[in-house]
């Protein structure tokens, strides 16, 4: 059975590449996956960047889609960059530490383009795609083998002159 989004679910998350991570004794695989803070643990007196993100509803994740074929003779690296940035401007819901730290900042319908400008391109990518993941409606685990689909007709009619 397929899985409906639930577009109530909200992560606090840090990104991989923040410097107040301690990675050596930091678990940033098991992170990455899971988005599980207990995996991380941070320098001391260093104090992280926490993001807040949320799955996008069918209707913004169409929006990204749109965006991406805008782009007159893009290639599909180009769409792809196009979708999760853009994920990730209507998936952060709050900011906490950023741009100074102690500093807060809410978003009801995504980042205000002030802060889009200001917030680097790797941590919009990594956002993006975990907010992607988030929008995923779950069906099979990706380690299982999928059936083959039946054939179409015009495969059978092949079939069929062979």
């Amino acid at each position: 059975m397929i899985t409906a989004i639930n577009l109530s679910d909200r992560r606090r998350v840090v990104t991989t590449r923040d410097p107040a991570i301690d990675p050596a004794k930091s678990d940033l695989k098991t992170y990455a996956k899971t988005l599980d803070l207990s995996a991380l643990h941070f320098r001391p007196g260093e104090t992280p960047t926490f993001f807040t993100i949320r799955p996008l509803a069918a209707s913004e994740h169409d929006r990204c889609m749109q965006a991406s074929f805008r782009i007159k003779d893009s290639t599909e690296d180009e769409r792809g960059y196009v979708i999760i940035v853009n994920a990730a401007r209507l998936g952060i819901t709050k900011i906490e530490n950023f741009p100074s730290e102690g500093e807060v900042q809410t978003f009801k319908k995504g980042l205000t383009q002030e802060v889009a400008e200001v917030i680097d391109t790797a941590t919009s990518i990594e956002l993006g795609q975990w907010i992607l993941e988030l929008s995923s409606a779950k069906t099979v685990p990706v380690d299982v083998a999928l059936p083959a689909l039946p054939p179409t007709p015009a495969e059978l009619q092949q079939d069929e002159g062979k």
